[in-house]
């Protein structure tokens, strides 16, 4: 691994940056620090890694090729779809519905989509998706944004990845409580549209878990010992 050049920045935010590779479809993504969030891109990487690979090994495909090093991915450079695909199975809030209270664990996932806000009008606790406005599967489809097929592959892939990861976690004692999804779509030798579950999908500030730790660090730091432990016994 390593031995790539980093080329133009093609994006660049608070979580991460990637980088185009001269003469190729790959790029480099790169997980950064958050010093005021105590989040370490080193120990995101990792994460985001570990599940990637045994995501390409279930048979559901994702943009991570490999990893560099601790904070680096490559990946497949792709157009990414607007909607964001959240799987929860505990309440965030009460539902006096259905008489469940906040917190409360599901008889099963539920699926939820968000689409980036046009204003700033952010009224969610959850800030993975403070930018994000809850939308319905009909108004998706109506929208024309995304295909049916497309829609219905991404819902697909997003219960099947929530399912393999909770089975992981579970077996260090970590129960997942939701994750936050996005996708993309490039085409494949047959030029054929592919969609993909995106890189950073998978590090520790896309999902949240009932692991005991004071801060998101410790949650990371935890979950890759967890994690390498069991790989150990395996």
């Amino acid at each position: 691994m390593g031995g790539y050049i980093k080329n133009e920045i093609l994006c660049d935010s608070t979580k991460s940056t990637i980088y185009s590779i001269n003469g190729t479809d790959t790029g480099i993504y790169h997980f950064k620090d958050n010093c005021s969030l105590n989040i370490s891109g080193a120990v995101d990487g990792i994460v985001a890694a570990y599940f990637m690979q045994r995501l390409n090994i279930m048979g559901l495909k994702t943009q991570f090729i490999e990893r560099i090093n601790m904070k680096e991915h490559l990946i497949k450079l792709l157009s990414i779809l607007p909607v964001r695909v959240r799987v929860t199975n505990v309440l965030h809030e009460e539902h006096p519905l259905y008489g469940y209270a906040k917190n409360n664990i599901l008889l099963r996932p539920s699926v939820e989509f968000f689409v980036k806000r046009t204003a700033n009008n952010n009224n969610t606790n959850n800030k993975e998706l403070n930018q994000y406005s809850s939308v319905s599967y009909e108004t998706i489809l109506n929208s024309g944004v995304i295909e049916e097929l497309t829609l219905e592959t991404m819902t697909y892939m997003a219960i099947r990845t929530y399912d393999i990861i909770s089975g992981i976690l579970s077996t260090v004692n970590i129960v997942l409580c939701d994750m936050s999804l996005k996708f993309g779509q490039y085409y494949n030798e047959n030029t054929e549209e592919d969609t993909v579950l995106l890189a950073g999908a998978l590090s520790q500030r896309c999902m949240r878990m009932n692991i005991n730790a004071s801060n998101i660090q410790d949650v990371g730091v935890q979950l890759v010992r967890s994690l390498h432990m069991q790989s150990c016994i395996n």
